[in-house]
C-alpha cells in the first residue's frame, strides 16, 4: 500500500513539473514583440545609434520587449562605436508577426520607403502601436497613419503628406496608438530642444500594454 502511494505522489509530482514546463512556455509565448525600422542614410550614424536606436534598444530590453530590427537590404548600420545588426530585410515583414512599430529617425534627410509605408499603413489599420521619430514621421503621414489625429514633427508636414491630421508642434504627441516625436537625439543637438527619445519609448512601451 505505501508503494503505491509513493508512486502516485510520483506521478503527481512528475505532473507538476510537465504543468510548470508547460505554463512557462504559454508565457514564452506573450512576450511583447516589435519591429524596428531605423533609417539608413544618416549624416551622424554613429550619433545616432548611439543617443537615439541606443536609448531605445535599452529602455525596451529594461521593459522585457523584444526587438527585431529590418533594414532595406538586411544589412548593418555601422558606426564607430555601435553597430546594429539586421535581424531581417524589410521584404520579409509580416506584420502580423509583431505587436508595435518604431520607426527612429537615425538622422537622415527625406528618405522614404515604399515598404515601411506600406507596413506602416497595415500596422495602423490592425490597431497596433506605431511610434516614430522626427524624419521617420513623414512615412507615417503617407500610411495616412495621422489621419484625424494630432502629431509631432519637427515642422508641420504639407498636405500631400498629411491630408488631415493636426500638427501639435515638435515635442512628443500620443494620440491613441500612434505616438509621434518632432525632435530626435541630433535635431536636439542641433535645435537645443528637449530630445524626445526616451519619451516617445517610454509611452510606446506602455502602448503595447
Amino acid at each position: 500500500m505505501r508503494t503505491r502511494i509513493r508512486s502516485i505522489w510520483m506521478v503527481l509530482g512528475i505532473c507538476a513539473v510537465i504543468a510548470a514546463g508547460l505554463a512557462g512556455c504559454s508565457s514564452d509565448d506573450e512576450v511583447r514583440r516589435v519591429l524596428m525600422i531605423p533609417r539608413v542614410n544618416s549624416v551622424a550614424m554613429d550619433y545616432m545609434l548611439t543617443n537615439e536606436v541606443g536609448v531605445m534598444l535599452s529602455m525596451l530590453e529594461e521593459a522585457e520587449v523584444e526587438v527585431v530590427v529590418a533594414l532595406p537590404d538586411g544589412e548593418a548600420l555601422e558606426g564607430d562605436r555601435m553597430t546594429l545588426e539586421a535581424d531581417l530585410a524589410l521584404a520579409d515583414v509580416n506584420v502580423s508577426d509583431y505587436d508595435g512599430f518604431l520607426l527612429p529617425c537615425t538622422g537622415a534627410g527625406y528618405e522614404r520607403n515604399d515598404l515601411t509605408v506600406e507596413i506602416v499603413r497595415e500596422a495602423a489599420a490592425a490597431g497596433v502601436p506605431v511610434a516614430a521619430q522626427y524624419g521617420s514621421v513623414s512615412m507615417l503621414g503617407e500610411a495616412g497613419a495621422l489621419d484625424g489625429r494630432e502629431y509631432a514633427a519637427g515642422e508641420s508636414l504639407p498636405s500631400w503628406v498629411v491630408e488631415d491630421g493636426t500638427y501639435n508642434g515638435y515635442g512628443v504627441v500620443a494620440d491613441g496608438n500612434v505616438i509621434t516625436s518632432g525632435t530626435c537625439s541630433y535635431a536636439a543637438m542641433q535645435y537645443g530642444r528637449p530630445d524626445g527619445t526616451p519619451e516617445l519609448t517610454r509611452l510606446f512601451i506602455e502602448a503595447l500594454g
